[in-house]
């Protein structure tokens, strides 16, 4: 037995004994959109009004007491965990990428960490849940073929006044490091072609060419940058310069001679 007399198919339109009446066996419907730039000429909530659109008529069609339709939940450019993106690039650079894969990818992935037990913070979790989601069995190297390709689109999305200083610690010799949580798969080879010396980002385990769909170690963010920086580092004490835009380079930043924050 469903729902029974249910005046709604919204979750935020129940009160809070209706949620409580709610069987077990419903489905939930977990929409999601992005909230992006559109061009001058459309709003960044595009995609989330069509969104909505899709859902009222998605409704009207297959009115049932099986199923509730679950608050919207809006991706966009995501600061807190960028070196890359929102340092070096004018944005979120990840999203755009695993969606490429399908959103489809993204709905089990929500529902898990929403409801389930988190071995580490809600975005790590999710993080390492989408990804085992869209990569587990993917081959290893059509993910590094995805992400060479994808790294070739990323030119106009460079910050000019981040290529300038780039260019100007390359004509001073420097080692230029990039520690990003954005996938190797592609964060390798847009730091390579821009001239880096060495990449740490985040990178999926493989076996026997396949992608397990886990990530190598923690995420790369907050303390396991500095600590990633350090490590290469060994024993060396040079002069640093630290560039990054979020609460996620902090520690990062606090190890630097010339800490930048980028804006």
């Amino acid at each position: 037995m469903y729902n029974k007399k249910m005046l709604t198919n919204f979750w935020e339109e129940l009160t809070t004994n209706e949620i409580k009446k709610i069987n077990r066996k419903t489905v939930l419907i977990f929409p999601f959109s992005s909230i992006e730039q559109h061009g001058p000429h459309l709003p960044l909530n595009t995609d989330k009004k069509i969104l909505e659109g899709i859902l009222l008529e998605f409704n009207k069609k297959y009115n049932s007491n099986k199923y509730l339709i679950m608050p919207e939940i809006y991706f966009g450019s995501a600061a807190e965990h960028i070196d890359f993106d929102g340092t070096i690039t004018k944005r979120d650079t990840l999203f755009p990428f695993l969606r490429r894969y399908g959103y489809k990818n993204f709905a089990r992935p929500l529902v898990l960490t929403f409801f389930r037990k988190r071995s580490y913070g809600f975005r790590e979790t999710l993080k390492r849940r989408i990804l085992n989601e869209i990569f587990s069995g993917y081959p290893e190297t059509q993910l590094e073929d995805d992400g060479r390709r994808y790294a070739s689109s990323l030119d106009p999305l460079y910050r000019s006044e981040m290529l300038s200083r780039v260019r100007d610690h390359q004509r001073k010799g420097h080692r230029l490091i990039l520690i990003s949580a954005s996938l190797g798969c592609y964060a390798r080879p847009a730091a390579f072609a821009l001239g880096f010396h060495h990449v740490f980002a985040v990178e999926l385990d493989s076996h026997h060419g396949l992608i397990t769909g886990e990530i190598i170690g923690r995420n790369m963010r907050g303390a396991e940058k500095a600590r990633k920086l350090k490590e290469y580092l060994g024993g060396e004490n040079p002069e640093l310069w630290v560039y990054g835009n979020s609460s996620g380079d902090r520690e990062m930043l606090e190890m630097a001679d010339h800490p930048v924050k980028v804006s």
